[in-house]
């Protein structure tokens, strides 16, 4: 990009449209002190979160991706379940999933009645059906033989 025949280094700049103005500006941050102000502050935004993420992983930040996954461990709850376990299920972020899967189990009988659990059952059933193992390993084990 910075040779001579790209217009980046006559330009001196570089322009990078795939990435909001304020994720990239932690980055940059994180990148020179080691330090995210959004992940540390107490009004966390988990969607912001999600795409510091998505951007530590673009560019091969290791430690600030663990640093995004430690952050949204913390903040998963009832309300954001499932839109945070498709989200680590499609991005392969194993301690996320499995944090995510917990609250599902744990909170089930409050989740299936929002009307994201249809919605995930409809377009997610091989996550659907990886949840209902889960809370089938929590029932006591049956007394009745079955034929």
């Amino acid at each position: 990009m910075f040779q001579k025949s790209f217009i980046e280094s006559q330009t001196r700049q570089v322009n990078i449209d795939d990435i909001e103005m304020e994720v990239f500006r932690q980055l940059l941050i994180y990148l020179y002190s080691g330090d995210a102000p959004k992940l540390a502050s107490d009004e966390v935004d988990v969607k912001t979160t999600q795409l510091l993420f998505e951007v530590a992983d673009k560019y091969a930040v290791e430690t600030l991706k663990k640093e995004c996954v430690n952050v949204l461990l913390k903040e998963v709850d009832a309300e954001n379940v499932i839109k945070l376990l498709v989200w680590s299920n499609f991005h392969s972020i194993t301690e996320l999933f499995d944090g995510a899967m917990k609250v599902l189990v744990d909170n089930f009988r409050a989740i299936s009645f929002q009307p994201e659990w249809l919605d995930f059952m409809k377009n997610f059933p091989d996550l659907c059906l990886v949840a209902t193992q889960r809370m089938s390993a929590l029932l006591p084990p049956s007394t009745h033989s079955t034929v």
